[in-house]
């Protein structure tokens, strides 16, 4: 075999090569870590987003529960309830009630609504703007659920959840550019008649949401695409981030962010919540985290260099040996099994180099399993003659062999034993086709179809009967160990004949068979079926078979038998001088 020109050293490519996995290795665990820490922060932020959203909604529960309370106590003041018994005759006792209730009860609005939700008196703390109460916003607060729930007869489901068994009903409420929560309730006299729907609410504003926002460790702002009710965020903050909390096609840098909608308990969409958490700490941390696998990076690729010298020539040796294997088995020595033990991946490819004679070892013993026609026509193409899709005549003898109640075999006997009795039989008979020049065409269950082409130096008529006879010698040989292995005993029959067929591929562009067709073939398989009325060997052959002999065979004529096909009798003759 002609040496390589070696250009550079194998130790400068092993160090190279080393060197080089080494620094993918770096950056692939480097990107791992970095990739698996942003995760790991990105769940942590996400959890405390989750947990200050849940945190916001119980506050938010709690001052709904607040507003029950001071509802509650309203309506069962004894003053209330005369001043509404009376307010349609005297409409300034009850204003004057309403704002002496709004001041106890610490909450921005509160209203008194008539049997037919009609304002009759309401009140608003003073730092809050003075309602113009138009037409429009006294049929709006009407037309709202908080005060509807009270004046159905039938109430939907998706009001009555949020109704309680007091008839206590909490919502949200748009009110003339503020956002309320509210909570009503009907108002009885003594004789539990309906006066009318008392209305309390507190609004959303900066000062609830900067203290819910400074409980929940976040940033909080409640919007609409018109209106901003309430914010934590300073100026600047909401400025800069505006456009991502209106528009989702914006992008947020610096924040992770949850959003819910607010609405109404029949559903009107009133506002987004928004919950923030900056990542400005996070990115921070990120940044001296990235720092320090850079530094890391470039002490363990020091290091790993050093380590890459020291040990080339611990690898090229190894490597040598390897070499070595490479270059018998590509002389076709498949004995060869490499040991390397250096406990790294030189080890693993050795290990694999040995997987890889194994598998020759395997197809070259499987090779024995194609058919010898096959194998001819795949050792043609290997040797870059061209794929023949056309047939050719040719003078060929062809062998049938079949074993003996093969049918009624399989119906008394396990499937594991049946296949195991056929492979040993087949591994014992099938190679001496192949000692006789001839080429298996197929195996057609139980059935061996084996052709021997004549040549000018070769005549397949005596080397088939040469092959049937050792052939059936061999299975008589094979019955006692056959016993022995506990499988059936095997009796099989032969039939020759010699005539003209077609050689050629038959199939398709992807799967192509090589064989011999003709009426030739048809009349072996039929000599065949007669040999179970043999005397002797059970091997016959026809007449036409007998004028292709040139070596002596003993034999009896056995018979003269019109087969199927054929109009004139064709004379059979029979292998005599040992039973089968």
């Amino acid at each position: 075999m002609k040496k390589t020109n070696i250009k550079r050293p194998l130790k400068f490519k092993i160090l190279s090569l080393s060197v080089g996995i080494l620094l993918l290795s770096m950056i692939l665990t480097s990107y791992y870590f970095l990739d698996n820490y942003n995760k790991e922060i990105q769940e942590n932020l996400k959890l405390s987003l989750v947990v200050a959203e849940e945190t916001s909604n119980k506050v938010i529960e709690l001052q709904s529960k607040r507003l029950v309370s001071v509802l509650s106590s309203i309506v069962n003041s004894p003053r209330f309830k005369s001043a509404i018994g009376v307010a349609i005759s005297d409409l300034p006792t009850l204003q004057d009630t309403v704002q002496q209730e709004l001041k106890v009860s610490g909450s921005d609005w509160l209203a008194v609504l008539n049997d037919e939700g009609e304002i009759l008196a309401d009140a608003i703390i003073k730092s809050k703007i003075k309602i113009p109460w138009d037409k429009k916003l006294k049929q709006d607060v009407k037309q709202s659920a908080a005060v509807q729930v009270h004046l159905m007869d039938t109430i939907p489901k998706n009001l009555e959840k949020h109704l309680d068994e007091f008839e206590v009903f909490t919502d949200y409420m748009h009110l003339n550019g503020m956002l309320l929560r509210v909570v009503s309730i009907p108002v009885y006299d003594f004789s539990d008649s309906m006066l009318g729907i008392l209305l309390i609410g507190q609004q959303v504003d900066n000062t609830m949401i900067k203290e819910l926002a400074r409980v929940t460790q976040a940033k909080i702002t409640i919007l609409s695409k018109d209106t901003v009710f309430a914010s934590s965020l300073d100026e600047k903050e909401f400025n800069n981030i505006k456009k991502s909390l209106i528009d989702t096609s914006y992008k947020l840098n610096d924040y992770i962010l949850s959003k819910r909608t607010l609405t109404t308990a029949d559903n009107k969409k009133l506002a987004d919540f928004i919950v923030l958490k900056s990542l400005k700490p996070f990115l921070a941390k990120q940044k001296e985290m990235l720092k320090l696998v850079v530094l890391l990076f470039i002490v363990v690729l020091f290091i790993a260099t050093i380590l890459s010298i020291g040990f080339s020539n611990r690898i090229t040796k190894p490597l040598h040996i390897l070499s070595e294997a490479f270059e018998r088995v590509g002389k076709g020595d498949l004995s060869v099994d490499v040991k390397i033990n250096s406990g790294d991946e030189i080890e693993e490819v050795s290990n694999t180099f040995n997987h890889m004679v194994e598998d020759l070892r395997q197809k070259q013993t499987m090779s024995k399993f194609l058919t010898g026609m096959a194998m001819d026509e795949v050792a043609a193409i290997s040797s870059g003659k061209e794929l023949k899709y056309t047939g050719e005549k040719r003078v060929v003898s062809i062998l049938f062999s079949d074993i003996r109640s093969f049918t009624s075999m399989c119906e008394t006997n396990d499937p594991d034993v049946i296949i195991n009795a056929l492979n040993y039989y087949f591994q014992n008979l099938l190679p001496i086709i192949e000692e006789h020049g001839g080429s298996l065409d197929k195996l057609i269950g139980d059935c061996i179809m084996a052709v021997f082409i004549h040549r000018d130096d070769y005549n397949g008529a005596n080397a088939s009967l040469r092959a049937s006879i050792q052939m059936q010698k061999k299975l008589v040989e094979m019955r006692p160990k056959m016993k022995e292995l506990g499988y059936p005993e095997l009796f099989a029959g032969f039939g020759i004949n010699t005539g003209p067929t077609i050689v050629g591929n038959v199939g398709d562009h992807k799967t192509l068979s090589r064989t011999v067709l003709g009426d030739s073939v048809n009349l072996s398989a039929r000599i065949e079926a007669l040999s179970k009325q043999g005397k002797e060997s059970k091997i016959l052959f026809s007449e036409f078979t007998k004028d292709h002999l040139t070596e002596d065979f003993p034999n009896n004529f056995l018979m003269e038998n019109i087969v199927k096909g054929k109009t004139v009798p064709v004379k059979i003759y029979e292998i005599s001088g040992f039973l089968a």
